[in-house]
């Protein structure tokens, strides 16, 4: 699929460890990854098990260290 100008959100399980749960969030434009728009973010369970980034609400049902369910509750805030 050709995307021009198209800009991409993806917030990517990266496993658990602990009571923390880790993600990586990379922005993309034209299908290039940008470097500086690659984060990676932890949360703690502990303290919620809903999460959020950039306008992103996620609350987490399940986590194991190789899966993930979960129900979004608000989606990226569009630019």
């Amino acid at each position: 699929k050709e995307c021009n100008g198209c800009f991409i959100q993806e917030f990517i399980f990266n496993g658990k460890s602990g009571d923390n749960i880790k993600f990586m969030y990379r922005e993309f434009i034209d299908d290039l990854a940008r470097p500086a728009y690659t984060q990676e973010l932890q949360y703690d369970l502990n303290e919620s098990n809903v999460i959020g980034f950039k306008g992103l609400r996620v609350e987490i049902l399940k986590v194991t260290n190789t899966t993930l369910t979960y129900k979004v509750i608000k989606s990226f805030e569009t630019k």
